[in-house]
């Protein structure tokens, strides 16, 4: 879908992420290189998409959330004796 230029109310989800990261990361640091930028962003990135827990999750970490999910499609798929 289009998302016009300077209309970030259209794609709320990402300006959520963003806005999150640039609190978190790069409100109060001071880095010195590509590289060290691109390690604290890495570490944060798995962090935030497998240990923290999200409100639009109901306080879960995604990780709980994937599992959850998938066991809960093993037994709608009747794997299981009647």
């Amino acid at each position: 879908m289009f998302i016009a230029k300077a209309s970030p109310w259209q794609n709320g989800i990402n300006e959520r992420f963003n806005g999150t990261m640039e609190r978190e990361l790069f409100g109060h640091e001071v880095y010195h290189s590509i590289l060290e930028v691109q390690f604290v962003v890495d570490a944060w990135t798995e962090k935030y998409n497998t240990m923290r827990a999200h409100r639009s999750l109901g306080g879960q970490t995604p990780a709980a959330y994937a599992k959850m999910l998938k066991e809960a499609t093993k037994y709608d798929q009747g794997g299981g004796s009647r």
